[in-house]
């Protein structure tokens, strides 16, 4: 609230943060990543529920502080956004 006092940009910053905790969208967003690489190294679906996202090979950690660094960096764009976009 020290940013903007727009409703709107507080009500879409509560939300979305809201909704990609909830569903743990950033283990999502590394797993898609991984399917932009060659077909050999792209991670399976039913490794990605193992290891947040990352290959089995990565130490779960790692995995995990990768997760928390997409996450992050999501919150941090939409932090931005909302009050440039609707911050009146």
């Amino acid at each position: 609230m020290l940013i903007t006092q727009s409703p709107l940009a507080l009500a879409v910053t509560v939300v979305t943060h809201m909704v990609l905790d909830r569903y743990r969208a950033a283990k999502y967003r590394v797993w898609v990543r991984s399917l932009l690489a060659p077909a050999s190294r792209r991670v399976k679906w039913a490794d990605m529920q193992v290891n947040q996202g990352s290959p089995v090979t990565v130490p779960s950690g790692l995995a995990n502080a990768l997760v928390i660094v997409a996450d992050n960096t999501v919150h941090l764009a939409i932090n931005a956004a909302a009050p440039a976009w609707w911050g009146g």
